[in-house]
């Protein structure tokens, strides 16, 4: 499927820099980056929720530490 995306000039540069290199198309250069970030989505562990704990003092809140 085609498609057309807009990219800062040096992030193509760049890339193509990359692809030449690799002696591979600018195209599976894209489609290996994209393919390992949504990849790295579904293996990331969520982060955990931090409980903050608020105390009273002199002048208003402060956050407890722990």
């Amino acid at each position: 499927m085609k498609t057309t995306i807009e990219l800062p000039d040096d992030l193509l540069a760049e890339a193509k820099v990359r692809a030449a290199e690799q002696r591979r198309p600018l195209r599976a250069l894209i489609e290996a980056a994209l393919r390992a970030e949504l990849r790295s989505d579904r293996t990331r562990e969520p982060k955990a929720e931090v409980e903050t704990e608020w105390v009273t003092a002199p002048g208003g809140y402060l956050r407890a530490s722990t």
